[in-house]
């Protein structure tokens, strides 16, 4: 598509590094303009977001360059070039949780009530990096289809490979965005309804966890299989579908023994 957005004195703006910066603002912001709502001081959630995007990068790009180790053992400083696109939403993921998470309980906030106040404008910050960034980049890109939606690369300084270049593919960077957006409204629809803090949290990486194991199998790069035919993605959304669960049974038992709601 357009790995490139524009170009300054020589100077290479890339359609991956703008959408995710992109991304996050507008979690951030969105996430500040909710805060007092939910009774949450707005300077926390912006303090907060410097540990979530340093998180978001340092895990998400580790783990990116852990599947891609062949590589970047020939070219380490290519691990380097994180506006060219690499990075792996769970390694992210985990990252992020871990430091803003750590950030916030310092400050003696609910970290279910932090995290369901951010998880709405994370899905829509998902759904702009993957439709703007990974999508932009050529990162992340189908397999072959025949599908009257499949999308051809023809731009040799995006990601796909050489021997894909001109094929119709899966436009699998468009089916993670379509995720995020059913995060994004779904979660916003439940949150007034939500009986305990940490329900939303815990349907984010639920739904996510499915839908992200589905799209798995329309992915095209090739040596992901970690177990079986299964690969390192979907044997993580295992994990996270579980961890998932667990957070909302904590949710709802912590909000059966609160007094009054038994």
């Amino acid at each position: 598509m357009y790995p490139v957005l524009f170009e300054i004195w020589g100077l290479k703006f890339h359609t991956y590094g703008v959408a995710m910066a992109t991304a996050f603002i507008v979690a951030i912001y969105f996430s500040s303009r909710r805060a007092p709502k939910d009774g949450i001081d707005p300077n926390l959630v912006v303090d907060a977001a410097f540990w979530l995007f340093v998180g978001t990068l340092l895990g998400g790009r580790l783990a990116f360059i852990i599947e891609h180790i062949r590589e970047y053992r020939q070219y380490p400083l290519e691990a380097l070039k994180i506006w060219k696109g690499g990075l792996v939403f769970y390694g992210g993921f985990i990252g992020a949780i871990t430091l803003a998470g750590i950030f916030v309980w310092t400050r003696k906030v609910s970290l279910f009530k932090y995290f369901d106040l951010l998880t709405p404008y994370a899905g829509l910050g998902y759904a702009i990096h993957r439709a703007g960034g990974c999508f932009m980049a050529g990162c992340c890109y189908g397999k072959p289809t025949d599908l009257p939606w499949g999308v051809a690369f023809h731009d040799h300084r995006s990601l796909i490979p050489d021997e894909l270049m001109g094929i119709r593919l899966h436009p699998t960077q468009l089916y993670e965005a379509l995720n995020g957006l059913v995060l994004f409204t779904l979660l916003l629809f439940l949150r007034s309804r939500k009986k305990a803090d940490g329900e939303l949290t815990a349907l984010f990486f639920l739904i996510f966890a499915v839908n992200r194991f589905i799209i798995e199998y329309f992915r095209g790069e090739k040596g992901r299989e970690l177990w079986g035919s299964l690969t390192s993605v979907q044997v993580e959304s295992f994990f996270l579908f579980a961890f998932g669960l667990a957070i909302f049974l904590i949710a709802r038992r912590k909000h059966g023994t609160q007094p009054g709601n038994k």
